[in-house]
């Protein structure tokens, strides 16, 4: 509540927001060993990324080793 006195923000959204991180998966760079990909294993898995769809893209940076973070972060990038 206090926060919401201080910015102006509705009690309802930092609660919801709240809500929302306490139910996203825990991420720890300490769980999965850091691996570096080059610019042509990156280039690969965004190509072979942009046929799938739904689940099949949701499962397929794990499926390749790849951090969510991460992948999103490529087509991001590859985007812009």
């Amino acid at each position: 509540m206090q926060l919401s006195r201080e910015t102006g923000v509705r009690q309802q959204n930092p609660s919801r927001w709240l809500q929302e991180a306490r139910s996203l998966p825990v991420v720890s760079s300490r769980d999965v060993a850091e691996r570096a990909f080059t610019l042509e294993q990156k280039a690969r898995v965004l190509a072979e990324a942009a046929n799938l769809q739904g689940e099949q893209l949701h499962a397929y940076p794990e499926r390749e080793g790849i951090k969510l973070a991460d992948f999103e972060r490529w087509r991001i990038c590859a985007a812009g």
